[in-house]
């Protein structure tokens, strides 16, 4: 199960944010948790999506070794139905950044704990 805020990617609507996961339920039914994912490429995108029982893929991000791979792959290609999907091109320009910020703020501590 996904946790609350985990960045994750959904096949319908890509990079996304597990915003909540309610209980939800229909009349006198009990109650089923859903996933509330937030799209982090279309603020105004929104997914529920049963927790257990589910017909998307979701799924962690990819790693970061992959999301280089995948930069280097596809920066070469040239023709159009050669490049790589929307939704996918984000996760890995979003992997790629969350990196370089991650790197910048271990850099940044291992140069206070030098001062």
């Amino acid at each position: 199960m996904f946790e609350k805020n985990q960045v994750i990617y959904s096949e319908g609507i890509g990079v996304c944010k597990v915003a909540d996961t309610p209980m939800l339920s229909a009349g006198k039914k009990e109650g089923v948790r859903y996933y509330l994912l937030r799209s982090l490429q279309d603020q105004k995108r929104t997914s529920y999506i049963p927790v257990d029982h589910h017909n998307v893929t979701l799924r962690e991000l990819i790693s970061p070794e992959q999301a280089k791979e995948m930069d280097r792959t596809y920066a070469r290609k040239d023709e159009e139905e050669d490049k790589l999907p929307a939704h996918r091109r984000f996760e890995v320009e979003y992997v790629l950044s969350h990196l370089e910020q991650s790197e910048a703020e271990k850099k940044g501590s291992r140069t206070k704990r030098r001062s």
